[in-house]
């Protein structure tokens, strides 16, 4: 249940709307920048680099990429057919998931063809109000549990309740330690 709440909060990170109570993505804050495509991935990436450069804050910068997206810069080749991070243009590191001297973060909540690029430490705070709570529910009586009118308790059919939740805020303090890239063509 952890897990899931977690994962919840992750895409919320990356994906909130805004609306409700739902958070604003990271990308989505006045201020944060963006990279376009630019000849291909390795020379957009470079770039967003360069961005975090400009502002001071690539010392603690990290990419968030989905799972397809850093197998691509993995499988890049050059004109020969060799791939890049066996060669002289180490650009990316596969054993310690490094490109361009910053470390590189999977996630299934990020969208393909959208990275980001994000020192975390300066540009975002995770408030926790309040931590993962498990409450349950063993005796429930439902109207029309079993449907047409009739009626059971849990107890009755034998079911108990769970709920898994927590209370979060995501406070941006340096939009423009946030870059979203933007890997397609």
């Amino acid at each position: 249940m952890r897990l899931g709440l977690e994962l919840a909060l992750e895409g919320e990170i990356l994906n909130g709307d805004g609306t409700g109570e739902h958070m604003t993505r990271v990308a989505s804050v006045s201020g944060s920048q963006a990279q376009a495509f630019d000849t291909d991935i390795l020379v957009t990436a470079r770039k967003a680099v360069t961005k975090l450069e400009k502002v001071g804050h690539l010392a603690g910068a990290g990419w968030l990429m989905h799972p397809d997206d850093w197998e691509t810069f993995e499988l890049l080749q050059g004109s020969e057919s060799r791939f890049y991070y066996g060669g002289p243009d180490n650009a990316v590191d596969p054993a310690s998931r490094r490109l361009w001297g910053a470390p590189v973060v999977t996630s299934l909540s990020q969208t393909v063809g959208v990275t980001h690029l994000v020192d975390w430490q300066a540009a975002t705070h995770l408030h926790v109000l309040e931590d993962g709570v498990l409450d349950w529910l063993e005796n429930m009586y439902d109207k029309d549990a079993l449907g047409s009118g009739v009626s059971a308790s849990d107890f009755e059919r034998n079911v108990i309740r769970f709920r898994f939740e927590g209370r979060f805020g995501l406070e941006t303090l340096r939009p423009s330690a946030i870059v979203e890239v933007d890997l397609t063509a």
